[in-house]
């Protein structure tokens, strides 16, 4: 079963992170959406202009989780996302949100697929979403990523999920 899910914009996290950390440019990001009556939230990230990742608050397994493909270190980003959710609380709900049962988790090669090339990211960015979001298993590859691309624009087109 699919799982009730938010996916921020792209632009989420640059504005999150405006001079290190600022709330006040987000805050108004979820006026019309209640993230803690959700399953997970998902956070696609650009890295330098030139890499995605995809970072994910997973309400119910009480995780911030890191997913990259490459496998590099997204502590910067999920302590971010930390801070957030904090605030997110505090502002929406009026009360402070108690994370120390909460876990921090970068997934690796032994879990999520690893890329080998230069341009696939944003196709794993988009195959982790989908994964996350239909609660089911990664079972995509380097290897299939051309495959995967072509379903995407056949999802595209037909705004459906294969």
């Amino acid at each position: 079963q699919p799982l009730r899910a938010h996916v921020f914009s792209t632009f989420f996290m640059k504005k999150l992170k405006i001079m290190g950390y600022s709330y006040t440019d987000v805050r108004r990001w979820t006026r019309n959406v209640d993230i803690f009556a959700l399953d997970t939230i998902l956070v696609p990230i650009n890295i330098g202009q030139g890499h995605w990742v995809l970072a994910v608050i997973n309400m119910g397994e009480k995780r911030f989780e890191y997913f990259d493909p490459y496998h590099g270190d997204g502590s910067s980003y999920l302590c971010l996302l930390r801070r957030y959710l904090q605030d997110e609380h505090k502002d929406k709900k009026g009360a402070d949100l108690d994370l120390s049962e909460w876990k921090d988790v970068h997934w690796g090669p032994k879990c999520i697929p690893s890329q080998t090339n230069g341009v696939d990211c944003g196709v794993f960015l988009c195959q982790f979403a989908r994964a996350i979001m239909l609660n089911i298993a990664i079972s995509f590859n380097q290897a299939n990523a051309e495959a995967w691309r072509r379903i995407m624009l056949f999802e595209i087109a037909r705004w459906t999920l294969k």
